[in-house]
């Protein structure tokens, strides 16, 4: 029969913490120490060799050649700091007869010191029986009258190697009480197994591990289940490592391990704990759930909505400039270049006209509104075309950016013949030799236009509101809206009847057809 586990429960002897249990490793050891006896960890408080290595005497393990014991004959199979263990294998007591009836039988008795550190372990063992005639008892020394027991019977055979628990046919369980040093246990026969002796000449006792109780974990003693009082030592929360160590036990740092320790914004180790503090914008339990909207995240989208409205203003700047610039170019903007005429951009005759303010409105002639306007240099003009004699409107400059091309004319400040004419306290209504002067500069004007100018310009708009008078009573003759350039190589053209009623060439008006005497 092989040796049967059984789990030896550990009290120490120290002051009582209250946190998580440590992971044994082969740092967990005092200085200068050795930490393994063949492949089993040696974790202090315990120690091999020397006693200086263990936490008393009672903790020094002998490490051999046949391995690691506990005493002078109890092998260890392994050491647990974690769980307060140590799993140790013992020799099962056992009852066996033969043909004749004679008993061969083995009485197991396993003591630990009376006041050492280590009782039985009531929560991982079990006292176990197997058997078809078997009476088994467990007792405990003289001094604690404890007594318990079971037993089995079975008249077929029973494969226990095949069983992973005690299910009651061929086999039998109890429970030990707490704070057991020493156990004594005895196996009796009620017919000396003459019943059963063809299939089971033998019946075993033994105190081991429980296979339906190996999920249990009962990592603290308690007092009240014990005959003797003692505390296990663990790591405060927070810290980890070997607590029976001088600083054995470290702090954790919470934020290095966010999977287990959660934290959704910053996250801040403190000696023992960790704080954590929801993003700015957001309020809660970091630890738990923050609530609220980023800043970042509210930045971030303030951020991109300005980026797409600079990117939007830029956008319509340059596609204004482009569309500028085509106007410029389909206008003649590149050949008139090179030429002495001043040209105007779009921006300066708004800033001129005040935005075309109403105010600055002059009139309405055929090619639509005239406005007064101031440039830069405080300079007044008004907008037409151009032709050089003094007795014309002189054209300084034009516009090529917008879509229908705008042409800057000089400012004539005194009004039209016309309104000269109506108003009786004219001075030129006064003077015969002002009106007289007025007509012969209109005539001039227009014999310029039509024979001297290259090429002829026929005006076919002539009347008192389209001659200006400026400060010195000169004439200028303004308002081309209408009129028409004749081809060197012609008199005369045919054209579509344009003008004022009234003032129209009674000739022009039946034929359409217009020359220089019109």
């Amino acid at each position: 029969m092989k040796m049967k586990m059984v789990v030896l429960r550990l009290v120490l002897w120290l002051a009582t913490a209250t946190a998580a249990a440590t992971t044994e490793s082969s740092s967990d050891v005092k200085p200068g120490c050795k930490d393994y006896c063949g492949n089993i960890i040696v974790p202090y408080p315990f120690g091999i060799y020397e006693e200086k290595c263990a936490w008393d005497k009672d903790f020094l393990l002998d490490c051999t050649a046949t391995g690691l014991l506990l005493g002078a004959n109890i092998p260890v199979v392994s050491v647990s700091v974690k769980e307060a263990t140590l799993v140790v294998t013992i020799h099962p007591a056992y009852d066996c007869y033969d043909e004749l009836g004679s008993a061969d039988y083995f009485d197991q008795a396993i003591e630990l010191v009376e006041n050492s550190s280590f009782t039985f372990s009531d929560s991982r063992n079990k006292f176990t029986a197997l058997g078809c005639d078997t009476m088994a008892y467990v007792m405990g020394p003289k001094a604690q009258l404890y007594a318990s027991g079971c037993s089995t019977f079975c008249d077929k055979p029973v494969n226990f190697a095949q069983s992973n628990s005690c299910s009651g046919l061929g086999c039998c369980q109890t429970s030990i009480p707490a704070g057991l040093h020493t156990l004594n246990i005895t196996l009796r026969s009620s017919g000396n197994h003459s019943r059963i002796l063809w299939f089971n000449k033998c019946s075993y006792a033994f105190l081991a591990t429980a296979p339906d109780m190996t999920a249990a974990r009962n990592l603290y003693a308690k007092d009240s289940n014990t005959t003797r009082s003692g505390y296990l030592c663990s790591c405060e929360q927070g810290y980890a490592g070997n607590p029976y160590l001088p600083n054995g036990c470290q702090d954790i740092n919470e934020c290095e391990d966010p999977k287990t320790y959660t934290c959704q914004g910053t996250c801040k180790n403190t000696a023992g704990n960790y704080t954590c503090s929801c993003p700015l914008g957001m309020h809660g339990n970091g630890k738990v759930a923050c609530q609220g909207f980023r800043v970042t995240t509210f930045a971030a989208v303030i951020g991109a909505v300005v980026v797409a409205v600079i990117a939007c203003i830029l956008i319509f700047i340059e596609w204004k400039k482009l569309a500028r610039h085509k106007n410029f170019k389909k206008n003649g903007g590149l050949l008139l270049k090179r030429q002495r005429i001043k040209l105007f951009t779009e921006a300066e005759l708004k800033k001129a006209t005040n935005n075309y303010d109403r105010s600055r409105l002059l009139g309405r002639g055929g090619s639509g509104y005239v406005y007064k306007g101031i440039l830069a240099d405080d300079v007044q003009v008004a907008v037409k075309k151009p032709v050089n004699h003094v007795n014309v409107v002189k054209l300084l400059g034009l516009c090529l950016e917008t879509p229908v091309t705008m042409l800057v004319y000089e400012f004539v400040s005194n009004g039209t013949l016309f309104q000269h004419i109506h108003d009786p306290n004219s001075e030129i209504v006064r003077s015969w030799k002002l009106r007289l002067r007025i007509a012969i500069e209109t005539a001039g004007a227009l014999k310029y236009l039509h024979s001297l100018a290259d090429p002829p310009v026929i005006h076919r708009d002539v009347k008192s509101t389209n001659i200006l008078v400026d400060n010195k009573h000169t004439a200028k003759v303004e308002d081309f809206g209408t009129s028409v350039l004749i081809p060197l190589d012609q008199t005369a053209i045919n054209t579509k009847i344009a003008g004022t009623l009234g003032y129209l060439d009674p000739e022009y008006m039946q034929t359409g057809k217009l020359n220089c005497q019109e």
